[in-house]
């Protein structure tokens, strides 16, 4: 399809701009004019307007016969030319030729953007031959609740507009991801596309994976999730019970563009014999989730539920959403709610129910405190039901008399005390009404806390009572019915976000960590160290409850490394207590090293070669060790050096070194220049010597000069003579200087940073050799210094 200019046989190629086919395979603008009238191409003259003001706009075209989508325009300026143009003026209209390559019927969708609206038209036209449309993009804000662009049906009929028609509508207009635009998944049951219809799969191999998931639809034992590997698993794993190894054969099933290498995994878990602490049972390995409470130990860690927290820090009989920690429980019942806040007793789903599902304007939610500002019956609600605080100053959910117009029932007698309001607790005989009724008298106030048996829930102790703070202590001190809520310490102020740990070294103190103090009645499964710790305030584990430390970071096995991972306030462990390569291998076992075990970790001694430095090894290690000419592979790289080998079988080697060294089976010498001819022998003697099998002069040959590895330089020598590099008959020029003409002489470029004289590069300058860039040398005269390359007086 082509968008722009076209022709209406005579005379619109002057009023139209660029055309756009639809249907093409590639969208392409130009300048096209339809030429005669005897058989147009279908062609859509679209004139558009809006209500207000557009900056760009999106253009969608779609054949309703096989909803396929002929042409694309997003984010299209209305005039590239004329940014100011305003389409919602009279006379400013945009004009769009879409030129079709069949007759049909399209659904022409287009949105209009702004920065202050969204304005939108959506029509489904019969284009044959030439058909000429104007539409107007109309507002919807407010009514496209999620946001794609299209309107419910019920939203569009509303609008009764005649740039609308509503039977493309948004059929769920609660999900984006759904309208007449969408594209369909097939076979989910699901009509995203809004079309009537759930798109079939097509499936030619019968996989379960059809064409456009599946990564080759012929073969039935090719598609993603087939199990592959790399695992040697049961052929009872396998969906088609196939025997092959599925791994490591040069085929893909999975899709995932790998063929990975096999591994022996009896249960076909995912973690290899050597690794999995059961083989047998595919759900315990290294990379499980450990369940905590059902005695098995899921992760080959430490035992049966190692590391578990339980899931009811609070004690309110609601468990946290906390995956990492195996929360909630697997016996969690389904029906139960989760708790938003497992370090609060006062947060839990359902304390609003004595209520009214409210948090605010009810007796029994104002003694629990609610209009806080948080969510306290985690329904995603914040102080629901409670007064504006303006009209509420001591937040107990009820509103004084006047201004703020309470309704009946809902008048507080003072607004500045939380603990008077109608219904609350009456402190009997202090001749004031905390209930807002009347002053009851001290009956039955056995504990003489001013408090009477109707409110009292402990008339044994007069430090339990309905007007008295709430401890971390396991009791209900202030008769609510709830215990330690507000998450309190020992004196009854909030903990907080109080960060604790269970050892102060190493991994398990960061001042960032998870560690946080909770009043509990449960004692935390991790143990705090005998070493200095950060305690939480009050911290008692003998009393029935206190602020304890939980989610502290435990300590782990220790590692040859600088990190103290078991927190014991030492980063090493020479005698390899609790250390993770304990009885590892300390040493490549290949070539001449014996791979010996770990037997700790000591920081300040180190061997090179072995497979950390810092390892203390057994008796029998043998680490690497610098290449020798013997016929072994001395650094333990896998690989004897060529210069080590006898290719030809006469017992020599091309190294040379190899007097006094034990030798490898079959070598009997070396310097054998000739290893790969048995008639040439070697060089035999010092001059010339064996350099890289070859026969050499060292006395005068300039790329071994001197030494195998010593090559002259061209730009500094001409000869080798007596196993020394000489510019003609003198030694080899020095920095700054170049051999030329078997002369040594200043070179410009690499005396920048000084200058020449003589042959000789001065940097840096000086007062007897003044300049750069190698340059002549001038000497400065008295009373003159050099100042960077000019003699100034000063």
């Amino acid at each position: 399809m082509k968008m722009g200019l076209s022709g209406d046989c005579v005379g619109v190629a002057a009023v139209w701009g660029a055309v756009v086919r639809c249907g093409a395979a590639v969208l392409v603008l130009g300048a096209v004019t339809l030429v005669g009238c005897e058989k147009p191409d279908p062609v859509l003259l679209l004139t558009v307007s809006a209500e207000t003001r557009v900056e760009s706009y999106d253009l969608v075209v779609v054949d309703r016969e096989n909803r396929q989508v002929v042409l694309r325009r997003i984010g299209e300026p209305v005039d590239s030319d004329n940014p100011l143009r305003d389409i919602s003026e009279p006379g400013q209209a945009l004009r769009l030729a879409l030129d079709f390559e069949r007759p049909g019927r399209y659904l022409v969708h287009m949105v209009g953007r702004s920065m202050s609206a969204t304005q939108i038209a959506t029509k489904v036209l019969e284009i044959k031959d030439l058909v000429r449309q104007s539409v107007t993009l109309i507002s919807i804000e407010g009514l496209d609740v999620d946001g794609d662009g299209f309107l419910s049906r019920e939203a569009c009929q509303l609008l009764e507009s005649p740039n609308m028609d509503c039977e493309e509508s948004d059929c769920d207009d609660g999900d984006p991801a759904v309208n007449p635009l969408a594209v369909d998944v097939c076979g989910n049951g699901l009509d995203e596309d809004c079309d009537g219809l759930d798109r079939p799969c097509v499936d030619a191999d019968f996989d379960g994976s059809p064409v456009g998931e599946d990564c080759d639809d012929n073969d039935p034992q090719r598609f993603p999730g087939n199990p592959e590997g790399p695992n040697l698993c049961p052929s009872t794993k396998h969906p088609f019970g196939l025997l092959e190894a599925r791994c490591d054969d040069g085929i893909d099933q999975d899709c995932d563009g790998v063929d990975p290498i096999c591994e022996i995994d009896a249960d076909c878990d995912g973690s290899p014999a050597g690794e999995d602490c059961d083989e047998s049972n595919p759900d315990i390995h290294p990379d499980a989730v450990e369940v905590c409470g059902n005695g098995i130990d899921e992760n080959c860690i430490d035992g049966p539920d190692d590391g578990c927290l339980s899931c009811d820090l609070d004690g309110d009989g609601f468990q946290r959403d906390d995956p990492a920690t195996g929360c909630p429980t697997m016996d969690y019942p389904a029906d139960l709610e989760i708790d938003c806040d497992d370090n609060d007793a006062g947060v839990f789903p359902g304390i609003t129910d004595l209520c009214g599902g409210m948090e605010g304007g009810s007796a029994p939610c104002a003694a629990y405190h609610l209009c806080d500002g948080r969510d306290n019956d985690c329904d995603q609600e914040v102080d629901e039901g409670c007064p504006d605080p303006a009209c509420d100053v001591d937040a107990d959910g009820f509103m004084p008399a006047g201004a703020c117009n309470p309704p009946v029932g809902q008048e507080d007698c003072d607004d500045n005390n939380a603990m008077m309001y109608p219904g609350a607790p009456d402190i009997c005989g202090d001749t004031v009404a905390q209930n807002c009724n009347a002053d009851l008298p001290c009956e039955g106030d056995l504990d003489a806390d001013g408090y009477d048996s109707t409110t009292d829930c402990d008339e044994t102790n007069d430090a339990v009572n309905p007007g008295a703070t709430e401890v971390c202590n396991g009791i209900d001190d202030d008769c609510d019915g709830l215990i330690d809520e507000g998450n309190p310490d020992v004196l009854g102020n909030p903990i907080g976000d109080q960060y604790c740990n269970d050892s102060s070294f190493g991994l398990c103190a960061d001042p960032a960590g998870a560690g946080r103090c909770i009043c509990s009645r449960l004692t935390a499964s991790s143990a705090p160290l005998p070493a200095d710790r950060e305690m939480c305030a009050g911290e008692d584990l003998t009393a029935s409850a206190s602020p304890r430390c939980f989610f502290a970071p435990q300590p782990e096995p220790e590692q040859c490394d600088t990190v103290d991972h078991d927190c014991n306030g030492v980063s090493d462990a020479p005698d390899g207590d609790n250390l993770l390569e304990l009885g590892d291998p300390c040493a490549p076992n290949q070539g001449v090293c014996v791979a010996g075990t770990v037997l700790g970790c000591d920081l300040t001694h180190e061997t090179d070669g072995l497979i950390n430095v810092h390892f203390v090894c057994s008796a029998d290690t043998v680490g690497p060790r610098p290449e020798q000419c013997n016929g072994f592979d001395d650094n333990c790289n896998g690989v004897v050096p060529v210069r080590e080998l006898d290719p030809d079988e006469d017992g020599l080697m091309a190294c040379s070194g190899c007097a006094g060294l034990t030798l490898a089976s079959g070598i009997v010498g070396c310097n054998d220049c000739a290893a790969h001819d048995s008639n040439q022998g070697d060089c035999g003697g010092a001059t010339p010597d064996c350099c890289y099998e070859q026969c050499v002069d060292l006395q005068n040959n300039f790329s071994h000069c001197g030494t195998c590895d010593h090559a002259c330089s061209t730009f500094r020598a001409t000869t080798c003579q007596g196993g020394q590099c000489l510019c003609g008959g003198g030694a080899e020029c020095g920095a700054g200087t170049r051999c030329d003409e078997d002369e040594c002489i200043c070179d410009k470029n690499s005396c920048a940073l000084g200058c020449c004289e003589d042959g000789v590069c001065y940097s840096p300058p000086s007062f007897h050799h003044c300049g750069l860039g190698g340059k002549d040398c001038s000497e400065c005269d008295s009373g003159e210094f050099c100042i960077v390359d000019k003699c100034v007086s000063i």
